[in-house]
């Protein structure tokens, strides 16, 4: 007999309801005079439903039947629903589509699996809040890159689970979770560096030539500051009395190319010891660089458009996961036979990526393979490289850039190399 009076069955069902209304207030949102056939109650009564159902079967096993007759009831509902948008001229499938997913999730609240009910809910209301958003996704990038997005969505879906139940013998358990060549941490670090790098490259590509310059600098240090730096040499290169705000744009990058290193490292080392000796450090050398910039005169946008390439590929991700991989190889070896002095050698590869540096020392010491204090010494000298790669850069592609930059530059450079000198003394 079902206890109907349990504290538990008023909290789960009132979570059901929860779950359910989430979803019915994001249609209540975006509803108009032809869809208002499905709102908040309408998806709070179906999770409730959904809940019921799966809340009697585990109750009465006899009763496991109408969890399933709930399944072809929902569906006929929600085919109806689309029967009914279709004549009135508004057809389509997310809303018929998302009370049958409401259903489901009020039978895993049912069933006592709340945090899944949790992600299936947020996770769907996810998907239909960025509906716009992935429409104005596809105008915003070409075909190859719409398709390259897709590819490395689907690799990572695939490779993920692949990795994280990884068990191999020795000696290839180095590539195990908990390894030091742990290929989940690795993919993970990509994932994450990828994703910021490609919401600020939408960004840019979006509102970057409304916006000028300046702006462009500023998020495209997350993206890749060396590749800013050579796309703003290059507009300026084009557009000569852009090179100022070329300038300042790279100062920008270069700001921001130092706190994202922080973040980075935040998120490869979770407990926080190799950010929290690094942080006064790398922000202090931030702050000059954007104070550098932000103080400059802006005297509005310019019509200009930053050419970089999209980060969410197959291409750079596995070029970044490699960087990583090999730094990580590298940096363990040298720990191990030449001691600390052998990771400051990693630094150089600040030149090519010192978010790679910040990721492959941040999960060592996550391991526990090296000390926190050499892992936020050496990211700050990579740092100070990426730094001196950045002037490396301007003083190649745009003469005219490099001497309105050299100084500022040479101050940034110098500030943080002063910051890696301290860090190492201190």
């Amino acid at each position: 007999m079902a206890d109907f009076s349990n504290p538990d069955f008023f909290y789960h069902a009132l979570l059901a309801v929860g779950t359910g209304a989430l979803v019915g207030l994001e249609r209540e949102h975006h509803r108009d005079d032809l869809s208002v056939l499905a709102g908040l109650r309408t998806f709070a009564l179906i999770s409730l439903f959904g809940f019921m159902t799966a809340f009697l079967a585990t109750e009465e096993a006899d009763l496991i039947f109408l969890v399933m007759i709930g399944v072809p009831v929902v569906g006929a509902l929600a085919f109806l629903l689309a029967i009914i948008k279709f004549l009135k001229g508004s057809p389509g499938m997310t809303t018929p589509m998302a009370m049958i997913v409401t259903y489901f999730s009020g039978v895993l609240v049912g069933y006592d699996l709340l945090f899944e009910a949790a992600v299936l809910t947020v996770v769907t209301t996810f998907l239909l809040v960025s509906r716009r958003r992935t429409h104005m996704l596809a105008k915003i990038l070409d075909d190859d890159e719409l398709i390259g997005a897709l590819q490395f969505i689907t690799i990572v879906v695939i490779l993920f689970p692949i990795t994280y139940f990884l068990s191999l013998e020795d000696p290839l358990d180095v590539l195990n979770r908990g390894g030091v060549l742990d290929l989940n941490y690795i993919l993970t670090m990509v994932v994450f560096v990828s994703s910021i790098s490609f919401v600020s490259f939408l960004i840019i590509r979006k509102e970057g030539a409304k916006r000028g310059m300046e702006f462009s600098g500023l998020l495209g240090g997350l993206v890749n500051s060396a590749a800013t730096t050579a796309s703003l040499c290059n507009i300026a290169k084009e557009r000569p009395h852009l090179a100022e705000k070329a300038a300042t744009g790279i100062y920008l990058a270069t700001g921001v190319m130092m706190i994202r290193n922080l973040i980075v490292v935040m998120i490869a080392d979770p407990d926080m010891r190799t950010a929290m000796i690094l942080a006064p450090f790398i922000l202090i050398a931030a702050a000059v660089a954007l104070v550098l910039g932000i103080v400059r005169d802006m005297n509005g946008p310019e019509d200009t458009k930053v050419e970089m390439r999209s980060p969410f590929a197959i291409g750079p991700a596995i070029k970044f996961a490699m960087l990583i991989f090999i730094l990580s190889l590298v940096t363990y070896g040298a720990e191990k036979y030449l001691g600390n002095n052998g990771i400051y050698f990693s630094s150089i590869a600040g030149l090519i990526s010192s978010a790679a540096v910040a990721a492959s020392l941040g999960s060592l010491v996550s391991l526990g393979d090296i000390g926190a204090r050499v892992a936020a010494e050496t990211i700050m000298v990579a740092t100070t490289f990426s730094c001196i790669g950045n002037y490396l850069i301007i003083r190649t592609m745009n003469k005219k850039v490099e001497k309105i930059a050299a100084k500022k530059m040479l101050v940034i450079t110098i500030t943080s190399a002063l910051m890696s000198f301290i860090i190492i003394l201190w």
